[in-house]
Parts: structure tokens; sequence; C-alpha cells
């Protein structure tokens, strides 16, 4: 166990201690077993640095958890969708937020490579899908080995998940997700945490993401897919990562904007931080509110209705059918017993929506699915 650092030790660490660029290969990555549990600081007050040569250092220690989470690597083939990947070293689980996928990995001396996912959409009664299987091709490149200050990785990932038989008309429906990152080791130092301080590799990683329908139109669907775009978004990341045998993923993710201006949240091993961070643990009951989506199916706009038992606070997030979320809208408490909201949908692409009511201590009440045709 890592002491806890003391104002003396922290007073002789910044006079003696010697800053050494670090190099991460694919001995400090994941392997089947790692589990963590891990807090994520939705309004985080640090400094995440800047790209230099020279060596940083990053003071994290006022870190707080108001979500808390856990990532796990495990055996695939003990998991439901295992068989569909057997070249996998290993699977993690992955929360999408409308619901759970497990993500499924390979690792080799050259890095760590996604290969496919699995996911269960059979609680949304969406006719003909109860499962999805998404298969990357090419695989996806989530990190290079060995990386060291200045390594680049340009990546793209291409996974397709087909909709058996769209409505038993001989004609299927694919949706594709599609990942452009640049990956780069920009800045080495020390990050200081309540449990000790830890040699780092800064990584930054930009990642562009398309998702995409592909549908197949009867009765000519051997002609080809009609291509719709479904969304579009880039994603900007920071990992701390260390060269400490003890931790196999990074110790810390920042999420910002494209400018770096902001720190959108901060996710975190929890441990590293426990003697110095303060959760917020919410607990309350699931209440049925009878929430559903309509028209279903929808054209410009839809309204969403739900039995206000509880008078409680509830946001509204809807996702495409690949996970990603592409609106929200965050209600205040309402006297009334039954909430009826309109929201303009004129702006979606046609296809198949995903939406979840969440309450204020961040529980979901109901969960649903509507279609946009035009």
């Amino acid at each position: 166990m890592l002491k806890k650092i003391c104002l003396f030790s922290l007073i002789i660490f910044f006079a003696k201690s010697s800053f050494s660029q670090i190099t991460i290969d694919t001995s400090n990555l994941p392997v089947s077993g790692t589990a963590y549990e891990t807090g994520i600081d939705t309004m985080p007050l640090i400094s995440i640095g800047i790209a230099d040569i020279n060596a940083q250092v990053w003071d994290f220690r006022n870190l707080s958890a108001d979500k808390t989470d856990s990532i796990s690597f495990s055996n695939p083939t003990s998991t439901v969708y295992g068989s569909n990947f057997p070249s996998a070293d290993m699977a993690v689980a992955i929360n999408l937020g409308f619901t759970d996928a497990i993500g499924y990995l390979i690792k080799d001396l050259s890095g760590l490579y996604s290969i496919g996912l699995g996911m269960d959409l059979s609680g949304f009664g969406i006719s003909g899908i109860d499962t999805i299987i998404g298969l990357a091709n090419p695989t996806e490149q989530i990190f290079t080995s060995p990386m060291t200050l200045g390594t680049t990785l340009l990546d793209t990932g291409r996974y397709y998940a087909v909709i058996d038989k769209n409505l038993g008309d001989g004609c299927d429906t694919t949706f594709a997700h599609y990942t452009t990152k640049i990956i780069t080791a920009d800045a080495w130092g020390t990050l200081i945490t309540c449990s000790g301080n830890f040699n780092i590799l800064r990584v930054y990683e930009s990642t562009i993401i398309v998702d995409s329908l592909y549908i197949e139109v009867p009765p000519l669907c051997i002609l080809g897919p009609i291509s719709l775009e479904l969304f579009r978004d880039t994603t900007y990341r920071y990992w701390y990562m260390t060269d400490s045998s003890i931790y196999k993923y990074p110790l810390v993710f920042v999420t910002t904007d494209a400018n770096d201006s902001i720190s959108r949240s901060v996710e975190f091993i929890r441990k590293l931080f426990d003697t110095c961070l303060i959760v917020s643990i919410h607990k309350t009951e699931l209440i049925n509110t009878n929430a559903k989506i309509y028209p279903n199916p929808a054209n410009e706009t839809v309204i969403l209705h739900f039995e206000n038992h509880a008078k409680r606070k509830y946001s509204l997030k809807i996702h495409n059918v690949l996970g990603r979320q592409i609106f929200e809208d965050n209600m205040e408490a309402f006297n009334q017993p039954v909430i009826k909201r309109k929201y303009d949908v004129s702006a979606f692409h046609e296809g198949i929506y995903l939406f979840r009511l969440m309450d204020d201590a961040g529980i979901k009440q109901q969960s649903g699915y509507f279609v946009i045709i035009r």
C-alpha cells in the first residue's frame, strides 16, 4: 500500500525529487482480471497543464466523486457474446447510457485493439431487434506500444451491426459506427494524488465519431443501401498514464472541449483519492412513471408523457441506436401529477432512437424507443 503524503514529505518531494520521462508499453495496459472502482468529478477544479517537452506537476488532490462507477476486464469466454469474438483476449463492460454493452479487445506487443462489441436491446421492445453485434473492420487501435513523449497514433475504426431482416421483407438495415482518431503523448511529469506521487506520461486523444444508417429498400434491396448520417461529434480526452506495475489503467481521464478551456469531467481511480475526496451517494427507489414518447413513428415533433408521482426533478436523454447521446432535457420539479413535454425532432435523421427518463439522483426510471420516418 502506498504511504499517504503528509506536508513534510510533500516539501521533501519538491526539494529533492528528480523528474524522469517514462515509457508506456503493453505491460502497463489492462489484462483479464484488471478492475478498479472509479469516481467522476462533473465540475472539476483542476489545471490540466500544456503540451510541453519540460516536466510538469499535476496536483489533482481536490477531485471529488459526484458519481461512482467501475471498470473491469474479464475473460471473454465467460461473457454472453464471447462466442462471436473467439480471438479476443479480454472483455470489458461498457455503459452506453441507455443500456450496457460488452466490448472485446485484443492485445499484442504493438498495442491494444477493439475488435467489436455486443449489446442487448430486448428490453426496449423493438420488433426484430434483440441483440446487436458490432464487428470492427478494420479493428480500432486504442493504444500503440511503446509510447514515449512525442509518439503519435493515427487510426480509423469501423463497426458494423446488421439488424436482421427489415420487417421480414428480405432486406437488411445496417448501423455503422466510424472513428477517426489522433493520439499523441504530449507531456510528462508527476501526478500528485492523496495516496502518493506517480511518474506520468500524458496522452492526448482527439476522436471524430460518425454514426450512419444503411437501409436496403425493398423490393430491389440487392441494388444496395440508402445511406443516412445519424450523428457526428468530436471528443477530446487526456489520459494520465503511469509506468507503475500496480496500475494497468490510466490513473485519470480528463474530458475537455476543443480549446481545452473547460474540463467537462474527470474520471479517476478512486482508491488514489479516497483519503481526500467527498463521495456523493444518492439512495432512491425506482418508481413507475409510465413514460412514453408519441406519436411513434414520428416526423417533426414528439411528446414525452409521464406520471409525476414522486414530484422529483427529471432529465430526458435520447440516444441513437449505437449509444451516442444526441439530446438532453434537464427539467425542474413539477407539481402536476402528469407531465407532457413537446420536442422538435425535425433535425433528427430517420432511424431508431432510444430514450431514458432519469430522476435527480441519476436513477433510471423508464426507458423505451421511438422511430423517425419521413
